[in-house]
């Protein structure tokens, strides 16, 4: 059994990441936890979600039609996902299309979805970039940018300058006020 926890699945080293981004996950998740009782904001959110409302029941809830996010559909009876006032981000509008179908009705709410899958997703993706971010700057630093000379150093200290830089540069993202607008407001998803 102890040489068991000696392989390399338990090691210490991956250990402290899972810790880390764990901590980093929830530390995220909580930052943007609040903006769950929010509502449709009375800027453009309601224009997008009630955009998607229309197209999507011309469409009768057929995903056949997903060219109609990518290409502009000039003979496709009117229906335009691509387009939203002048923008175009089909990534934006599929993920949106998805969050609509799986949204619990909400008579009170013009259109009549609930906006809490929205602000889910968004932060659901906002967690992710994050723990990307995590792994991208810790591979930069082991390999990009390794210490001179590990035998000077100890062992493992690079891994450790990694994971703390990674750690605190993916929280700093994470949590920064900045990323606020894009994970709050939900037609903004397409930052």
């Amino acid at each position: 059994m102890a040489a068991l926890f000696r392989t390399a699945i338990f090691s210490s080293h991956r250990i402290r990441i899972l810790f880390l981004l764990l901590a980093i996950a929830g530390g995220t998740f909580f930052a943007y936890s609040r903006c769950f009782n929010n509502a449709f904001t009375n800027w453009d959110d309601n224009e997008y979600a009630f955009y998607l409302f229309q197209q999507l029941e011309k469409m009768h809830s057929s995903w056949t039609n997903i060219t109609s996010f990518f290409f502009l559909p000039a003979n496709n009876g009117g229906i335009e996902l691509a387009y939203v006032k002048g923008n175009f981000h089909p990534l934006a509008m599929i993920s949106m299309a998805i969050d609509y179908r799986l949204s619990p009705a909400s008579p009170g709410n013009i259109p009549p979805i609930s906006p809490a899958v929205f602000h889910a997703t968004s932060i659901l993706l906002h967690v992710a970039n994050t723990l990307l971010v995590f792994f991208f700057i810790y591979c930069c630093i082991l390999h990009v940018f390794p210490a001179p000379d590990e035998r000077e150093l100890g062992a493992g200290t690079d891994k450790k300058r990694a994971l703390t830089v990674a750690a605190i540069t993916s929280l700093l993202f994470g949590i920064h006020p900045l990323h606020a607008e894009s994970v709050v407001w939900i037609s903004e998803r397409k930052d």
